[in-house]
């Protein structure tokens, strides 16, 4: 794999120059502070570089080695991260609205006061990744994440997701689900959840869905919310 560093990257983009495809940035590159939009690192090793606060807009990281890279404040909105290796990334305050991380590795990533609104996560390993006071946008519950690895994940509202997300997950919304914060470790506080959102006709047995607690759809207070809503469902010969 040819080797470029940092500093010859930036004074071509400078140039005009977008496509950085393969490379291996030897030593580390300091991109910090820089606005590349639009820039092209696909399959590019950009391992323990840093592009703190950079303006990322658009570009494309697809299948980009970004072990350990720091991304801290970074603004990442619309990019191509698909199947990028994120371990050991610091991700804190990372703008990634509307960015396609579809199969990237996430694991152990944390992404606290993240804007993840609109991103697609599609089959991306989520386990003990933290998305802790990330900012989800307003359809965060529709988010693509069917297939998505999600045990030890800790949602936007500091819950704790320990079972993995059923295929079809991104087919209801949690409109209002909480959690109690015992002081001992303990499962969900049923009585608090109020409300369950689904999108679907007909017969309703056939939804896969799981509430974002790890509450399983067979508990009575679940099952008891579904026939509730289930009565104002369409009916395919109304």
């Amino acid at each position: 794999m040819k080797k470029k560093t940092a500093e010859d990257i930036i004074r071509q983009y400078k140039s005009g120059y977008r496509e950085f495809k393969g490379f291996t940035v030897d030593p580390p590159g300091n991109f910090a502070k820089n606005r590349l939009t639009g820039i092209i690192f696909e399959g590019t090793n950009l391992m323990g570089a840093s592009f703190e606060r950079a303006i990322l807009e658009r570009a494309s990281f697809s299948a980009a080695n970004l072990r350990g890279a720091n991304f801290k404040g970074a603004n990442l909105a619309k990019a191509n991260l698909k199947g990028a290796d994120f371990r050991g990334a610091i991700m804190r305050g990372v703008d990634l609205n509307g960015a396609d991380l579809r199969w990237a590795n996430l694991e152990g990533v944390d992404l606290t006061g993240s804007i993840i609104a609109s991103a697609n996560f599609e089959g991306a390993n989520l386990k003990n990744t933290c998305l802790k006071n990330a900012d989800p946008g307003k359809w965060w519950w529709k988010a693509k994440l069917a297939d998505a690895k999600m045990d030890g994940t800790i949602l936007p509202d500091g819950t704790v997701f320990s079972q993995p997300f059923l295929e079809g997950g991104d087919e209801f919304i949690r409109d209002s689900v909480e959690v109690a914060e015992p002081d001992e470790p303990a499962g969900p506080d049923y009585k608090k959840a109020d409300r369950l959102y689904y999108e679907g006709l007909g017969d309703i047995a056939g939804i896969q869905a799981q509430i974002q607690s790890g509450i399983p759809l067979t508990h009575p207070k679940v099952q008891d919310l579904i026939k509730k809503a289930s009565k104002n469902l369409p009916r395919p010969w109304q």
